[in-house]
């Protein structure tokens, strides 16, 4: 191997290795984005399921979960 193969050699080997801290950020930042992804997609369900199950709640839409319900007392 000539000189300037060695030198090529040794500054691929030095990128790779200054490169790695970068390649981790990269892989933490997309796996980050996946964590808000999959919340942001709960969230869309929870929303689904909470307005469409017919009126009725209080604040943000509700659903049957938070309705208030009334007591037939002449039965008691």
């Amino acid at each position: 191997m000539n000189y300037l193969s060695h030198i090529l050699l040794l500054l691929g080997l030095i990128s790779v290795s200054k490169a790695h801290g970068f390649i981790k950020i990269v892989i933490l930042a997309g796996l980050g984005l996946a964590g808000l992804w999959m919340v942001h997609t709960l969230a869309q369900d929870y929303s689904n399921i909470t307005n469409n199950s017919g009126g009725g709640g209080g604040g943000g839409g509700g659903g049957r979960l938070f309705e208030k319900r009334s007591i037939d007392v002449s039965n008691i």
